[in-house]
């Protein structure tokens, strides 16, 4: 269920950041590819551990540890795409 409810959370944060480019003249097909690639990243994260059987003694720990690195990523990957929309602002 986090799953997809990060998955739609990704979508619609990279939805809002290309309206709102696309209103501002700013749209970016590499920022648009960057956004794309990381939500793929997430679910992989995220589905990953599932590939392990259940029982497996490893299950759990790799779940959570996917789980937490798909956090992560996800707060380091708002600011910096903040910061990319930023720079970009100052070199027009």
């Amino acid at each position: 269920m986090w799953g997809l409810l990060t998955l739609i959370a990704n979508l619609f944060s990279g939805y809002r950041a290309y309206r709102e480019d696309r209103r501002a003249g700013r749209w970016s097909t590499s920022r648009f590819l960057v956004v794309i690639a990381f939500a793929g990243l997430e679910v992989g994260l995220v589905l990953a551990p599932l590939a392990l059987p259940m029982a497996s003694k490893l299950f759990s720990p790799v779940l959570l540890a996917g789980w937490f690195l798909a956090l992560v990523n996800f707060a380091w990957f708002v600011p910096l795409m903040r910061k990319w929309r930023t720079v970009r602002n100052e070199r027009r």
